[in-house]
């Protein structure tokens, strides 16, 4: 990266930084087959993500209804579905 660029993303992660707010998890989800992706799972319910965009195979493979049984009604999209669906014209 050039110089231009460096201080481009410093500031943007600075602005991420400054956005980001801890958040405690009250209740586990256990529900992806690999055991490592329940937080994020969990952490979803929690704030009630509308999307978690990943290309985790593990996480894009859970059904939506079970999704829903655990009380996440969270989207699980990877990044090239998100920008279809979310961004204006796309497709």
């Amino acid at each position: 990266m050039v110089g231009e660029q460096l201080v481009f993303v410093r500031e943007k992660i600075d602005e991420l930084i400054g956005a980001a707010t801890l958040v405690n998890v009250s209740e586990r989800i256990i529900l992806s087959r690999d055991a490592k992706d329940d937080h994020h799972l969990s952490l979803c319910r929690e704030i009630e993500a509308e999307f978690l965009i990943t290309e985790d195979k593990d996480l894009l493979d859970i059904p939506t209804g079970l999704l829903g049984k655990k009380g996440i009604k969270t989207q699980i999209v990877n990044p090239h579905r998100f920008l279809e669906e979310e961004t204006p014209g796309a497709g």
